[in-house]
Parts: C-alpha cells; sequence; structure tokens
C-alpha cells in the first residue's frame, strides 16, 4: 500500500481512464516523489519515464507550485492577502525564476518548458494588485475579494485585482473575483476584476468577475491576440455593476467568446476606439443597462457573429460620438430580439464626413427591429436581415443598401 498524496505538495496528476491508473507527482524535502495507484503497463512506464527525465532538468519542476488557504505547497505559510502573494511567490525567484528573453522571443516554442502555474485554493484578499509576470498562469480555486485596508491612492486606469499588464502568453483561469468597491470621488478609479494592458497573447478564462468600478470588470487595453474565454462576467438584478462588464480599448486580434456578460448599467461588450481584426462570437449578453455588445468610435474590421443579446436596452449598438468612422465591421447571425428598444442600431453622430458608421456589413441577424440610421450613416449594408427595419427620415444617409431576395 502506498501513501495517499498530501494534497499541499501536489503539482502534478496524471490520469488513464482505461486502465484507472492514476499517477501523483509529489514535492518533497528531497526532491519528486512519484506515487501510482494502478497497474504500470508499459506504456505507462514509459510516460512516467518522459516524465521524470524532464523533472531532471534544473527548475524544471519548481514551475509549478500551489498554495492552498494561505500555505505554500512546499510548507512555508504565506498569508492570504494578495502583498503576501506577490512578495513571497509571485514575485519570488526561488519559487518562479524569471523567463529569460530567448524564451519570450519564442514563446509558442518554449511554452512547455516556460509557463510556470500557480494553483491559488482558497479565499483571498485584495488589498493590491496582483501583478503577474509574462509565461504565468494563475489557476484560482476560491475567491478573490477586496480587502478593507485597500488604498485607492495611486490607481489609474484599468486598475484591477489580477494585473497581466505588459504580459507575454500569461493568463487567469477559474475562481470568483469580486471588487465591490466603496464610493469613489469623481477622479478616483477604483478596482476592476482583472486587467490586460499592452499585454501579448494572454488570456482570461472561465472567472467569475463582478466589479462596481465604473470602468469595467474586465479590461483589455492595447496589445495583440488576448483573448477572455468562457467567463462569467457582471452583477445580478439586485445588484448591478456600475460599469462594461468587458471592455476592449485600442487593441487588436482581441478574441471574446463563449462569455455571459449581463447585469451591467454600461456597454457590456464594448469594441471601443482604435479596436481593430478583433471577434466576439457566441456570447451571450443579456439584462444590461445600455447595448449588449458596442461597437463604437473608429472600431474596424471586426466580426461579431452568433451572439444572443436579449434584455438590453438595445441588442447591437454601432455609433461614433467622438472620432470615427466607426467602419467595415460585420455583424453576422446574431440573436437579437427582446431588447428594450431595437434589436442593432448603426449610425454616428455626423456634423462632419468622419462620425458616421460606415461600409459597415449586416448579415442574417434575427430579431429586431432594426433602426439601419441611428445617426449618420454612409453606405451600410444589410442583406437577410429576419426583422423590422426602421429609417429615420431626419438623420444624414448615404449610399444604404438593403438587399433581401
Amino acid at each position: 500500500p502506498l501513501p495517499a498524496p498530501n494534497p499541499r505538495s501536489l503539482f502534478g496528476v496524471r490520469r488513464n481512464a482505461a486502465t484507472r491508473f492514476v499517477l501523483y507527482f509529489q514535492a518533497t524535502k528531497r526532491g519528486v516523489c512519484v506515487i501510482s495507484r494502478g497497474h504500470l503497463g508499459k506504456e505507462m512506464l514509459a510516460h512516467v519515464a518522459v516524465l521524470l527525465a524532464a523533472a531532471a532538468a534544473p527548475g524544471d519542476w519548481t514551475r509549478s507550485w500551489a498554495v492552498t488557504d494561505g500555505v505554500l505547497s512546499d510548507g512555508t505559510a504565506v498569508g492570504q492577502y494578495t502583498s503576501q502573494l506577490q512578495r513571497a511567490v509571485v514575485g519570488n525567484a526561488a519559487y518562479f525564476p524569471a523567463v529569460t528573453a530567448e524564451q519570450l522571443a519564442y514563446p509558442y516554442q518554449n511554452a512547455s518548458s516556460t509557463l510556470r502555474y500557480l494553483y491559488l485554493t482558497g479565499d483571498y484578499l485584495m488589498d493590491t494588485p496582483l501583478r503577474l509576470p509574462s509565461c504565468f498562469i494563475l489557476v484560482l480555486d476560491g475567491t478573490l475579494t477586496l480587502a478593507a485596508n485597500v488604498s485607492y491612492a495611486h490607481t489609474a486606469r484599468a486598475s484591477a485585482a489580477v494585473v497581466l499588464n505588459g504580459t507575454t502568453f500569461s493568463g487567469m483561469t477559474g475562481g470568483r473575483v469580486e471588487m465591490w468597491n466603496a464610493k469613489q470621488a469623481v477622479g478616483v478609479y477604483a478596482y476592476g476584476g482583472v486587467s490586460m494592458l499592452n499585454a501579448h497573447a494572454s488570456t482570461v478564462r472561465g472567472v467569475r468577475c463582478l466589479s462596481n468600478n465604473t470602468e469595467a470588470c474586465v479590461s483589455v487595453h492595447g496589445g495583440s491576440r488576448n483573448d477572455v474565454v468562457g467567463c462569467d462576467v457582471g452583477g445580478s438584478a439586485e445588484r448591478m455593476c456600475a460599469s462594461r462588464c468587458i471592455w476592449a480599448l485600442g487593441t487588436t486580434k482581441v478574441y471574446v467568446h463563449g462569455n455571459h456578460v449581463h447585469h451591467c448599467t454600461m456597454h457590456a461588450l464594448d469594441f471601443d476606439a482604435y479596436t481593430s481584426k478583433s471577434v466576439a462570437h457566441s456570447n451571450l449578453c443579456e439584462d444590461n443597462g445600455a447595448e449588449g455588445i458596442f461597437v463604437e468610435e473608429t472600431a474596424s474590421l471586426n466580426v461579431v457573429y452568433n451572439n444572443t443579446c436579449r434584455g438590453n436596452k438595445n441588442g447591437i449598438g454601432v455609433y461614433t460620438l467622438d472620432v470615427g468612422p466607426v467602419q467595415d465591421n460585420a455583424f453576422i447571425g446574431n440573436a437579437v430580439a427582446g431588447n428594450a428598444d431595437y434589436g442593432i442600431t448603426a449610425g454616428g453622430f455626423g456634423h462632419g464626413t468622419e462620425k458616421a458608421s460606415k461600409n459597415n456589413v449586416f448579415i442574417a441577424n434575427v430579431g429586431g427591429p432594426f433602426f439601419l440610421n441611428h445617426g449618420a450613416n454612409q453606405g451600410d449594408y444589410w442583406t437577410r436581415n429576419d426583422g423590422e427595419m426602421v429609417v429615420s427620415e431626419w438623420e444624414a444617409l448615404s449610399g444604404l443598401s438593403v438587399f433581401n431576395p
């Protein structure tokens, strides 16, 4: 009989469902202890040999550590505040050595040998933002909430509980991040849930996230090739988030899909100015105070498809107010019935040739009504949309086409 693995020092599990084989990798003071349950066939023996050969590389098995209720997997008491986690674990080179410039230059090729994982189990308090480095994955099984002693003295736009700013190939997955901030004075920024500022190829996945910081629960500003996937973002009918749910600004190739976006007072899923070549698909956006999905200002070359928007003020909004045009975007196959005003609206403030909805295409959307010129419009194209078409004779209209064969 073999001893049961210690969950606090367990950092690797391999399973084979067919043979009911379980292989545990456990950190000990002497190195790596392998505990097996089940029959060790030739295939699994070869698998063990490969894994142990990898473990022989200096520092290789220090890539993964676990903290459970404030205690590190080697038995070190860390604490349950983010400042303690940052100082003792995330920013401690003894546990997570810095990646090299070469590894950062080729993150995809080096992912298997470069990614570091922190498995965080239990309930934690955010007194300072938890700043993740590059090539780092935070796996949260528990909660992260606002500490009573948190300071707003040095907050800025896109401040958040978990910060992936400037990272490459990093991410956060799982858990609940709840930043219910105290009411802030004008000009003082509060905390959102997760922020990716000028990040590259980083991700937020499967996180339950809510905040009332007047900006966004999840922010993606600048950078490229980041994504927000499978998250539950927003408040509740009793407690609306006074912010956007997901906010992309000045970024390119951001992928937002499979999220439930709800109960935010502002534009729920917002592709804001200078967001380009990005995709929002298969999201459920419901019960928000403004648009379920908003593509605005100079956002261009984006694709919005297969989303369901219901119970919002408007399902999908396309509009430019301050800078423009909002142009060359595609809206395909979205279900937009059951919103307070319109399923889709498109237009711009006008008073100049740039503040308009320009050359956007709307194909096979279902629900309506569709407000074709909610403000200035230049060359938008609508076809095969199923719903009432509304056109205002008072708004600037140039070259708009509707084709329903």
